[in-house]
């Protein structure tokens, strides 16, 4: 039976509510584990820099898969149900070398999750008339109810109940993909050499190096945020407030969304954004107490809310119908996967050798470059 638009909608929403609830148990809560456990900084910078590193290959992969058997809910089924199932080898042992496999297995199966979900949604939402932004803040609500709620848990529980925890979510996930909508199909065709050409395109190009050098500093700041606030004394209760309130703050960017794009283009958001991270990691090493923190959270939305969303939809607008799937996972891959592993990885070297004030001021240079590259480069790419 054929499942009613307005239903088709709820569940896009309830799934991006439920499957960002994995992020919020994992992402903020796995370095306090790992440093318990005895790793080191930099260690821990190279074993999420693992995570990303793999992304960049299974990105492609899984977009292409996608777009080639044109049913991108099949595939998001078999990536959660094989993440749920990773997740529980994470238990049986805190050795630098397994954690370092079973990452690599796990963000193979992981990373597609949320391109395959935004995918689903523009197929959908282009013939419904809701915006993108409207659909993906449930993403950041699902995400603030859950990092505070691990919060007060991993403070009473401890940090041991981290992965089976997770694993739960995940089965969670897999139930919420019940019901979602199913894109029209274009015709099949052989898209590798089809896929790899859109790198071809000086505009994609442009925009892919420049969402890489962002997403840098904002991967150094995912992995080691959570290091930073205890350091400030702030406790783990505590911490799971200061997640919640950078999650919360995007929601108004994501409702409003459709409004910015139309009004002032992805292409001035994107730099906007930019420009609003370099701000926080300048920001960052001035604070003195956790409630300066809480307060400096609040940027989030303005930052990676707005640069998030312009850059699925700038994203689409460069990929052809047929290679939908394949340019948002290619952006993807680039921006998360390449982005994300050199954040984490020169994140930790930074950390070890200049403190975390050091890295904050490190990730403002960074940013601030990355503003200054994108305003030359792109006013010559095609499609300006």
């Amino acid at each position: 039976m054929q499942v009613p638009a307005p239903r088709k909608g709820f569940n896009l929403k309830l799934y991006y509510f439920v499957y960002f609830t994995i992020l919020a148990a994992f992402l903020p809560y796995l370095p306090l584990y790992l440093r318990e456990h005895g790793v080191r900084e930099i260690q821990i910078g190279s074993l999420m820099a693992i995570g990303p590193l793999v992304t960049i290959v299974a990105q492609p992969f899984w977009g292409m898969i996608s777009d080639y058997l044109q049913n991108q809910v099949k595939v998001l089924r078999f990536t959660l149900t094989l993440g749920m199932l990773t997740m529980l080898l994470f238990t049986v042992s805190t050795k630098l070398w397994w954690l370092t496999v079973v990452m690599a297995v796990y963000m193979f199966f992981q990373s597609p999750n949320v391109p395959l979900a935004d995918s689903i949604a523009l197929g959908y939402l282009k013939s419904s008339g809701e915006g993108f932004g409207r659909v993906r803040l449930w993403g950041s609500l699902g995400f603030s109810v859950a990092v505070l709620a691990m919060g007060q848990f991993f403070s009473v529980a401890g940090l041991g109940y981290l992965f089976a925890v997770t694993a739960l979510l995940f089965l969670l996930s897999l139930l919420a993909t019940s019901g979602l909508p199913q894109g029209d199909a274009a015709p099949r065709r052989k898209l590798g050499r089809e896929a790899w050409g859109l790198l071809a395109n000086r505009s994609f190009l442009v925009f892919v190096t420049f969402t890489c050098l962002v997403q840098i500093t904002f991967s150094a700041y995912n992995t080691f945020f959570s290091l930073y606030f205890t350091s400030l004394g702030g406790a783990t209760n505590l911490l799971g407030t200061a997640w919640m309130l950078s999650a919360i703050s995007e929601i108004p960017f994501f409702h409003y969304g459709e409004v910015l794009l139309r009004r002032y283009g992805p292409a001035n958001l994107l730099r906007f954004a930019a420009i609003v991270f370099g701000a926080r990691w300048v920001i960052y090493p001035l604070l003195t107490s956790p409630g300066a923190v809480l307060a400096a959270q609040l940027l989030q939305g303005l930052s990676f809310g707005l640069f998030y969303l312009a850059a699925v939809h700038y994203a689409s607008t460069l990929s052809p119908r047929e290679l939908l799937t394949t340019g948002q996972s290619l952006f993807a891959a680039i921006t998360f996967g390449i982005g994300s592993t050199l954040g984490s990885f020169v994140g930790g070297i930074l950390v070890q050798y200049l403190g975390l004030n050091g890295l904050f001021w490190s990730l403002a240079v960074i940013a601030f470059t990355a503003v200054g590259f994108f305003t030359l480069a792109h006013s010559g790419a095609a499609g300006e």
